[in-house]
């Protein structure tokens, strides 16, 4: 930005942050300079601000999923005036976001001649039934909950005695936690229902206890529920919810 001050009637450019007043050269601080005995501002403007999120658009379902990184910066501002959807005194940063909802995030600043705003807008999506969510494979979604089934990667074939080791499993290849052995009725449904939505699946799977010897399967081909002896060994898969 060029800058200039009214000398004998004429517009001079300066180069420097000094003006001649009386024959004198005098330093200019505060982006002023004095013209026909009044102060007056000159080469200052409101400052600039720029936000944004990275990527702009996620796959999130409740407290899991996705996330963004939300990034803001400024020139020439002094302070922030206000933020909305995330908390920050920073003119210049950078934080991870992952709300559930789409969400808009703003900030403000100023400095003595003004104040701007910005926004950037992060986008949230539900993933889809069949999809890659929350460690495992999204199988079902009812009353407010994502049915996942864990990869087939962490099954397990074991005795019923043994069959929480499905749940050590999952949580290794995943890393999330949360995960249990279904019963015979979240097994049929939505195990048994939506398996079409599961990477691989076994003919018979562990559930609930029949009685002190015996254990139900249920057979993934057709329905039934047999039940055998608790020693016998059997595939494993572990499911988790996630609310929505």
């Amino acid at each position: 930005m060029t800058l200039c001050i009214n000398q004998s009637g004429a517009w001079r450019n300066i180069t420097t942050q000094c003006v001649n007043q009386s024959s004198t050269w005098r330093k200019v601080v505060d982006g002023c300079v004095n013209q026909s005995g009044t102060w007056r501002c000159y080469g200052m403007s409101a400052p600039t601000v720029s936000i944004s999120v990275s990527p702009t658009s996620i796959v999130r379902s409740g407290g899991e999923g996705g996330t963004s990184t939300l990034s803001w910066s400024s020139t020439g501002a002094t302070a922030v005036v206000s933020s909305s959807n995330f908390t920050t005194s920073s003119l210049s940063g950078s934080q991870s976001v992952g709300p559930s909802a789409t969400t808009t995030y703003g900030l403000t600043v100023c400095n003595t001649f003004g104040q701007t705003s910005g926004s950037a807008t992060l986008t949230v999506s539900a993933p889809t039934l069949g999809s890659s969510f929350g460690g495992g494979r999204l199988i079902c979604r009812a009353s407010s909950i994502n049915w996942i089934v864990a990869p087939s990667s962490s099954q397990v074939s074991r005795s019923w005695f043994s069959r929480g080791d499905s749940n050590t499993r999952a949580q290794q290849v995943t890393g999330c936690s949360g995960w249990f052995v279904p019963s015979r009725t979240q097994m049929k449904n939505p195990g048994c229902v939506c398996k079409n939505y599961w990477d691989s699946y076994s003919s018979f799977y562990w559930t609930s206890e029949f009685n002190s010897s015996y254990a139900y399967l249920v057979c993934m081909n057709f329905y039934p529920t047999p039940v055998k002896i608790k020693g016998c060994s059997y595939p494993v898969r572990s499911f988790r919810c996630v609310t929505y």
